[in-house]
């Protein structure tokens, strides 16, 4: 919440901060050069559909996506000082993405 309240001052609590984390083009590093930002955890939760999961607590915001795409979210009561995201990749599905070769990977 802290990182991205500068950039977005409607974000009220920390769920609503991860809920807009991972939308396309977010990020809370200025924008001095000419990279391409706030597309890391997009590209993660469109890949893990139908492949995984993805978890991601910070401070007292908590938000799941399962491997179906469905998001739940919630307020913890203990905050974590910091961030972490946690990723579950079913190894089946990337097993299956290494067999299509050039289709994915562009071989």
């Amino acid at each position: 919440l802290n990182s991205l309240k500068p950039f977005y001052p409607d974000i009220e609590d920390d769920v609503e901060a991860i809920n807009k984390a991972v939308l396309e083009g977010v990020s809370s590093k200025r924008k001095l050069e000419k990279r391409v930002r706030g597309v890391g955890l997009t590209n993660i939760s469109g890949f893990l559909k139908n492949r995984g999961s993805m978890g991601i607590i910070s401070y007292k915001g908590y938000w799941f996506q399962n491997h179906e795409g469905t998001i739940n979210t919630r307020m913890l009561s203990c905050p974590l000082k910091g961030t972490c995201v946690n990723l579950y990749i079913d190894k089946q599905s990337i097993l299956d993405i290494s067999d299509m070769g050039e289709e994915v990977w562009g071989e």
